[in-house]
């Protein structure tokens, strides 16, 4: 099968959806630990100015051409699914691609299509029609915020306690939504991240870095972090999601 603008994810991106949409590669924020920098596709996605993939066909018009195509195609099954995820390549909600991104997503929230948009930015929310556009269709949307505690490895993206605040603001409006701790890159700033949102943000989804390395971390203090972890979703109702990585570095390295 040939290469479709809305695809299903492999491997670690296969944990937060069954079907993702990549209309950009390449991101502004110049984070330490990108993965799309360290990984094996670092020379094609780890541009520090985001463009349209070559499958989006070189504009936005055949872009959303081309989504809107396979979204009505597919249709059923993707909703069957739970939607689709923007964006595992970018940021989608930059001033370079937020225009993208919005109208496919819009184009598959018409649909019924439920969407999930994750994401560091917050200048967005004061961008005329888009937290109207989410609010509209909040039943089939969840916005979610990578959290790290770690500012000195995010250069260009907004703070973290920006970031913050607007998921409380999303929240007060009744849109959904989710933190990404991923990836973890102390364990005392991913737990401070925690404890500043747990009394709004109900679903936390939690990982290491990518690619998978245990000698960056402390096994004894991962044990302290996941009961902790547990012990305030356990308290303030909160679903966690412990990705495949931070799982596997848990059972490899426990002492014998």
């Amino acid at each position: 099968m040939k290469s479709h603008i809305i695809y299903r994810p492999a491997g670690a991106a296969a944990e937060y959806a069954s079907w993702g949409c990549n209309l950009y590669g390449g991101c502004t924020h110049h984070c330490a630990y990108c993965y799309n920098k360290r990984g094996v596709f670092r020379h094609a996605l780890g541009g520090d100015m985001p463009q349209l993939m070559v499958k989006a066909g070189g504009s936005l018009q055949k872009a959303y051409e081309l989504f809107s195509t396979q979204l009505d195609r597919d249709l059923e099954t993707i909703i069957r699914d739970g939607g689709i995820f923007f964006s595992f390549t970018t940021d989608p909600m930059l001033p370079e691609t937020i225009d993208g991104t919005m109208i496919c997503a819009e184009y598959a929230l018409k649909n019924g299509a439920p969407i999930q948009l994750l994401t560091k930015a917050t200048w967005w929310l004061d961008r005329s029609g888009v937290v109207e556009t989410l609010y509209d269709y909040r039943n089939l949307v969840r916005v979610g915020f990578t959290l790290t505690g770690r500012d000195d490895m995010e250069p260009c993206a907004p703070p973290n306690e920006e970031r913050i605040q607007a998921m409380q603001y999303l929240v007060d409006c009744h849109i959904p939504v989710f933190a990404s701790l991923e990836p973890i890159i102390d364990f005392a700033s991913s737990l401070k991240m925690i404890l500043d949102i747990a009394d709004f943000c109900k679903e936390m989804r939690i990982g290491i870095m990518s690619p998978y390395n245990p000698k960056q971390y402390s096994w004894s203090l991962c044990d302290r972090f996941m009961k902790k972890v547990d012990e305030l979703a356990s308290d303030k109702g909160i679903s966690v999601y412990y990705k495949n990585s931070i799982r596997r570095f848990y059972k490899e390295n426990a002492p014998q």
